[in-house]
């Protein structure tokens, strides 16, 4: 990635502590250190969050790391923005840089940037994704500060049944992407990796969105 972005590129990835559910996490007590709390996304990423230059975002649930000019501002404010993936946040400033979004082996049910297309949304997405009250939770920043956030987290019924849980939906969303061309796709010794313009996969959500289908294996009324 450093060679293809070049001395000029920004990499950014996942750094989410938690394995299970955001609440679940929230509710186990956990205190989010953005220094030394381990991120749960794989060991690429995690190699990634504790190499020489990589700054990290102040997220209880969904922090990422970043790797380039700009990282420091790219990250700021994660803690201070009203969801986790919407305005504010570094998951927008991706689309506002129209990056490139990677799934690096894992198939495309790990779906976090669907996420930011919720949170955008104008009008407003029609599930109600969030609990609607937020939780607290506790952090430590990098110069060793303690703080106290609110952050909204999704809600475990609907997660249950989402892209990441069901691989029919999985299928299906990405026949869906396949049909709009908006993925690339190569191998990778036996994995393969999946890439798409991010600017084009809002565009083909919305598209998707409106013949109802979404990342959750739920009806919508069109």
């Amino acid at each position: 990635m450093r060679n293809v972005l070049g001395p000029n590129g920004l990499i950014v990835m996942p750094a989410f502590p938690m394995t299970g559910s955001a609440l679940e996490y929230l509710n186990s007590g956990a205190v989010f250190d953005v220094r030394r709390t381990p991120s749960t996304m794989g060991a690429v990423t995690e190699h990634f969050r504790r190499s020489h230059n990589v700054v990290r975002s102040i997220h209880p649930t969904h922090s990422v790391a970043a790797l380039g000019p700009g990282a420091e501002a790219f990250v700021a404010g994660h803690e201070s923005a009203s969801t986790p993936f919407g305005d504010g946040t570094p998951f927008a400033r991706l689309l506002q840089r129209q990056a490139k979004q990677v799934w690096f082996g894992c198939g495309i049910g790990p779906f976090t940037v669907y996420h930011l297309f919720e949170c955008l949304r104008d009008p407003p997405f029609p599930l109600p994704v969030f609990l609607p009250e937020p939780n607290r939770a506790c952090y430590i920043d990098a110069h060793g500060r303690h703080g106290v956030m609110d952050t909204l987290v999704h809600d475990p019924k609907l997660a249950a049944v989402r892209v990441d849980a069901r691989p029919d939906v999985e299928q299906t969303v990405r026949m869906e992407l396949e049909r709009q061309a908006v993925l690339q796709t190569t191998t990778l010794g036996r994995g393969e990796i999946i890439t798409a313009d991010l600017s084009s996969l809002m565009l083909a959500l919305e598209e998707m969105l409106t013949r109802g289908t979404t990342i959750y294996n739920v009806s919508i009324d069109r």
